[in-house]
């Protein structure tokens, strides 16, 4: 009996849907790019590797999850360090102070 196996090429992609207009959301760690513009709130998103593929898609994931929680709050620009990920790469974290500018 002859067995065949077919693998099939798992996707790096995030499971993280990007909402409309969270993709033209700037973020930026210089304060002077959002000098002049007016303070939303501070905004804190978690993701945990249930809801990504792995370590590498959950940086992807995180990053579009706080672009679409800034686009809801109808920031135009986010303050933020990046994203901050756990010692196992299982958990991650991303904060900033969202704005509108212009």
């Amino acid at each position: 009996m002859r067995w065949i196996v077919v693998v099939a090429p798992l996707a790096l992609v995030g499971c993280v849907a990007a909402k409309p207009g969270a993709e033209t959301v700037r973020l930026t760690s210089n304060v002077e790019q959002v000098r002049g513009c007016s303070l939303i709130r501070q905004e804190t998103v978690g993701i945990h590797n249930l809801e990504s593929i792995n370590a590498v898609t959950i940086q992807k994931d995180i990053v579009t999850k706080f672009r679409n929680a800034a686009a809801s709050a109808g920031a135009t620009d986010a303050l933020t360090q990046g994203p901050s990920l756990n010692a196992f790469g299982t958990a991650a974290t991303m904060t900033g102070d969202l704005y509108r500018c212009g």
